[in-house]
């Protein structure tokens, strides 16, 4: 199988409070985290393949409009994710639900973080 991606990273303009909503985020999705040396990040994943999240000050932060898609272990992180992050302040994009494009049974939610990243994650069924 082909790797999509090595790593995906957001800017966050408040770290420490990013840095507890995606540990609890990500922890729900039991996906292990790790700490950057000598930047202001912590990545979520492998050291092959991780989601992360960075302050950087020399770069002036702007709205964001990712999209980004994370899976799930089953329907019950899915739920998980939405209610933690929910209880977290963010927002709520769309609750849990399920939908049957492509073929498959996809259960999904989303929600947007402090800086405006609609984070997804999705658990589906496969025939």
């Amino acid at each position: 199988m082909t790797k999509v991606f090595h790593h995906v990273g957001v800017d966050v303009s408040d770290f420490e409070k990013s840095r507890k909503l995606y540990d609890a985020l990500l922890g729900a999705l039991n996906i292990e985290s790790y700490e950057l040396p000598g930047h202001i990040a912590k990545a979520y994943g492998t050291a092959t393949c991780s989601f992360r999240i960075v302050k950087d000050d020399k770069r002036k932060l702007s709205v964001s409009s990712s999209h980004i898609c994370l899976v799930a272990p089953n329907r019950k992180a899915i739920e998980e994710f939405y209610n933690i992050g929910t209880s977290l302040g963010a927002q709520g994009l769309s609750g849990p639900s399920e939908y049957t494009d492509w073929g498959f049974v996809h259960y999904t939610t989303m929600i947007k973080d402090y800086d405006g990243n609609a984070i997804e994650a999705v658990y589906v069924d496969q025939p």
